[in-house]
């Protein structure tokens, strides 16, 4: 057959870091048909049909070489199916590829027509995620755009340019700093934006490329402690430093999982010993009657405007609140047997430094593993879901289960109390 595949990487129009867009060009019968990439790149970024000097260079290579081969096998398969390729103009080769595809765009180029197909991304982006209430929210949405815009130029790129074959190369790209989950969260981000933006009518719902994308999702590593290992952990005879981190993850266990961002909340303990609190990720509204073994802690941290000290000294803002959290995980990380050791200091003076070393019970232990340990032992004794899911501020799957088990809180009450017995080896325990 004649015709030919090529690259062009588009100098005309340059985005404001200079990048131009890369295509693949159908040449047949004297006419030419532009397939994008959806790739931006600077001049010299781009050579011999190779990606060179940018971050996976190697990986997009690869990339583009798996897409001018099924470029390749969809015209012959043309061929195959009766078409004559050999008179037909590239633009008609490029549009019977796109029929057989299914019209999802796998081309990268999108597609999309009609009104909206041109808007830009990356501005409804900026706007949905301004709308976003909580400033965690926000900063997991800026975070999916940063890695966009690592990925293409997410200032030109269109609503019409993401379709299956982009988000199938978007996460190929993904996939060589970041796990299966990562990469579903920022898939999922992206979905919910253009699920926005078609909601409010800003772009056709022609161009929604998620009916034929799944999401892949992956088994996370356990994250609960046994019976056994949270008494360890419970009665281990910790460094000063570590005990409050210990007391701090016990009493979210003792409320039922409470997350560490509600605990710090909450206000000091009133006459009546009940907790109230809405869940700050679901908006459920969760109570609960604080048991003896929480109160004892309480009242080694009670802080006069919160529940307990801790959260009356956190530094304002997401970042105050993380280099918390990071000393809090890497406590619970150093518990354990400790030693010194002596090491070569770095540099050329030599010399060796005495540096302690911590054998750590549970190395992986965060914040979170109270969360789950308590379900997960609630779940061992034969706590109802739908009590399990009320203790831990979830939506129950059953809604007249739900309403029932919120309105009668006693059923948390209780659960929480049968969980503390069997860690304490009494009723269901050993």
């Amino acid at each position: 057959m004649a015709y030919k595949i090529k690259w062009y990487l588009d100098l005309r129009r340059t985005s404001t870091e200079g990048k131009g867009r890369l295509y693949m060009v159908i040449y047949n019968n004297g006419t030419a048909a532009q397939i994008a990439t959806g790739l931006m790149l600077h001049k010299n970024e781009f050579e011999a049909g190779k990606v060179v000097g940018v971050p996976m260079a190697g990986k997009l290579t690869q990339m583009l070489g798996i897409k001018r081969a099924k470029l390749q096998l969809d015209i012959e398969e043309l061929a195959c199916n009766g078409y004559e390729v050999d008179k037909m103009k590239a633009a008609e080769i490029k549009k019977a590829v796109m029929a057989k595809r299914g019209n999802d765009g796998e081309d990268g180029n999108g597609g999309g027509k009609g009104a909206g197909s041109e808007t830009a991304f990356g501005t409804f982006a900026e706007k949905f995620i301004a709308r976003r209430g909580k400033e965690k929210t926000r900063q997991v949405y800026e975070m999916t755009l940063r890695k966009m815009g690592g990925y293409c130029d997410v200032g030109r790129l269109r609503f019409a340019d993401i379709s299956v074959g982009w988000l199938r190369d978007f996460e190929q790209w993904l996939g060589a700093t970041c796990s299966v989950n990562t990469r579903g969260i920022h898939l999922r981000n992206i979905r919910a934006v253009m699920n926005a933006a078609i909601d409010e009518g800003v772009v056709p719902a022609d161009l929604y490329p998620f009916r034929r994308f799944k999401i892949k999702k992956e088994e996370t590593m356990k994250r609960s402690l046994s019976v056994g290992d949270l008494r360890r952990l419970r009665d281990y005879p910790c460094e000063g430093w570590q005990r409050k981190y210990v007391d701090v993850f016990m009493l979210s266990f003792y409320l039922a999982g409470i997350n560490l961002v509600d605990l710090m909340g909450l206000p000091p303990l009133g006459a009546d010993g009940v907790i109230r609190y809405r869940r700050s990720k679901t908006g459920v509204l969760c109570q609960l009657s604080v048991p003896p073994e929480a109160r004892a802690i309480i009242e080694r941290y009670r802080g006069e405007r919160h529940l307990l000290w801790f959260g009356e000294r956190l530094k304002p803002g997401a970042e105050g609140w993380h280099d918390w959290l990071h000393r809090f995980n890497e406590g619970l990380q150093k518990v354990g047997p400790s030693g010194y050791m002596y090491v070569r200091r770095k540099g050329q003076c030599g010399g060796k430094q005495r540096v302690k070393v911590y054998n750590a019970l549970f190395p992986e232990l965060t914040s979170y593993w109270a969360r789950h340990t308590w379900a997960t032992l609630a779940a061992e004794i034969d706590v109802p879901d739908a009590v399990i899911d009320a203790a831990l501020g979830h939506r129950s799957p059953c809604r007249m289960a739900d309403i029932y088990i919120r309105r009668d809180a006693r059923k948390v009450d209780e659960a929480v109390r049968r969980v503390i017995a069997y860690v304490n080896g009494g009723a269901d325990g050993s």
